[in-house]
């Protein structure tokens, strides 16, 4: 996300970065909550 927001910059497309910022929150927040809150329990 931050090389496709840095892409977006170096085209000068400016309103292309905030879609890029929302959708790299969301996916750590998800990350965050999949490592730390509720961890997967393994199979077994």
């Amino acid at each position: 996300m931050v090389l496709a927001a840095g892409t977006h910059v170096a085209y000068g497309e400016f309103t292309g970065v905030a879609p890029n910022i929302v959708l790299a929150g969301l996916a750590g927040f998800v990350a965050w909550g999949r490592l730390k809150r509720h961890p997967i329990a393994p199979r077994g």
